[in-house]
């Protein structure tokens, strides 16, 4: 597993209704599980950080990129 911290920005996979996507976001919360781990995040897309996902490492790769900042919205307070 990659070091992440909360706020960090990332790119992962999310199941999007029946289909996967890339998707990128600000971590949220860390959820350690037996078979990889997901991340809770706020999403960086048309929502404009309106909408919150998970990504899964079962479904490849988490990649954290340079810092970027984040919308003053907040979906989990």
């Amino acid at each position: 597993m990659i070091e992440l911290n909360e706020g960090d920005y990332i790119k992962g996979i999310e199941y999007y209704g029946d289909r996967l996507r890339h998707i990128r976001g600000w971590v949220d919360k860390i959820h350690v599980r037996p078979d990889g781990y997901s991340i809770a995040i706020q999403c960086d897309d048309s929502y404009r950080g309106y909408r919150g996902s998970t990504v899964h490492s079962t479904l490849g790769t988490v990649i954290k990129l340079k810092p970027k900042p984040r919308p003053a919205t907040r979906i989990y307070e």
